[in-house]
């Protein structure tokens, strides 16, 4: 099976369980484009980094829908 980009795996984000875990890159997309800078010097707490293989790290797709739900409910 042939890996996936990040936009194809923005686009089918809503399929996903749970507990798959997505790449940075992803997740900092989905979160609305926080910078790599940002997410190394001031981690969020509520998402822990999940290591994918060496050197490699992802989130966890419902740690992600939690955060992004939270901010939205927060800035309203």
């Amino acid at each position: 099976m042939p890996r996936l980009t990040a936009l194809e795996l923005i686009q089918h984000f809503d399929k996903l369980p749970d507990d798959a875990v997505v790449s940075l890159e992803v997740s900092r997309i989905l979160r609305g484009g926080v910078s790599e800078w940002t997410d190394r010097r001031r981690p969020n707490p509520r998402l822990p980094r999940i290591q994918i293989a060496a050197n490699r790290y992802g989130h966890r797709v419902g740690d992600i829908r939690a955060v992004v739900r939270s901010d939205f409910v927060d800035s309203a």
